[in-house]
């Protein structure tokens, strides 16, 4: 409290929530290749608001997915290793790939 002050709150920019079923083609095809790959086959939530929500309203089934931690993002040193965004290449290449086979 300070005082002399006097504040309101008003409601700005408010967006959805969003999700995609785990048993969805999208989830268990990335799952898929993330195991051919030799990664472990895991699903996370988030708790940031992404751009996949917009996709998700319109029907279209999308996630977030790539390398790197959440908790360098979005930072004055964001960063992610070479490694990681060679992996998620072949991973997203694989599941490109075996998606449109399909």
């Amino acid at each position: 409290r300070v005082p002399g002050m006097d504040v309101a709150l008003t409601a700005g920019l408010f967006r959805p929530g969003t999700e995609v079923p785990v048993t969805s083609d999208l989830v268990q095809g990335l799952l898929a290749a993330m195991e051919a790959e030799g990664l472990e086959r895991r699903v996370e939530a988030m708790t940031a608001w992404v751009d996949a929500a917009f996709l998700n309203e319109a029907g279209i089934p999308a996630v977030c997915f790539g390398p790197g931690s959440i908790a360098h993002a979005h930072s004055a040193k964001e960063w992610v290793p070479v490694q990681e965004l060679e992996m998620g290449a072949r991973i997203l290449t694989r599941f490109a790939r075996e998606f449109l086979a399909g």
